[in-house]
């Protein structure tokens, strides 16, 4: 799973430092216009917060990375997963807020499939990010 974003390009006869100015720039651009498109997204509030703030521009080539492993998670995703021996870690038994006032015991004893969590097929932004840029900078190019 891609998650990062590199825009490559042939910018002729620059010099280094404007090329470097350039590739700053498109690195920028980058960053916004993935930060948007997080922000379009159907992540929760939070996860978006989370997944933007964590978009980094390159700073010696054009294009952006995610450094943060929670907002690389919402990206790609996870698989289902037992949720049980990480709630019951040290104890034999814990009761577990669900909100609305509802709770509900997780124990060595509860069945085996209880506490299976579901997974997420995460947001899949970078390849939505990336086809749009290609056609964005193809109409550019293309004049």
């Amino acid at each position: 799973m891609r998650t990062q974003l590199n825009i490559k390009g042939s910018i002729a006869l620059a010099t280094k430092k404007s090329l470097r100015a350039r590739q700053q720039r498109m690195a920028t651009v980058v960053t916004k216009f993935w930060k948007d498109a997080v922000m379009r997204s159907e992540l929760s509030t939070r996860a978006k917060k989370r997944y933007s703030e964590a978009i980094t521009p390159y700073k010696t080539k054009p294009g952006a990375y995610i450094s943060d492993h929670v907002a690389k998670l919402l990206e790609s995703g996870w698989d289902k997963f037992d949720m049980k021996p990480g709630l019951l870690k040290g104890v034999m038994s814990r009761v577990v807020p669900l909100g609305g006032g509802v709770f509900r015991t997780v124990s060595q004893n509860s069945p085996v499939d209880s506490w299976i969590h579901p997974g997420f097929k995460g947001a899949k932004v970078v390849e939505k990010v990336q086809r749009s840029l290609a056609k964005l900078i193809g109409e550019a190019t293309s004049g």
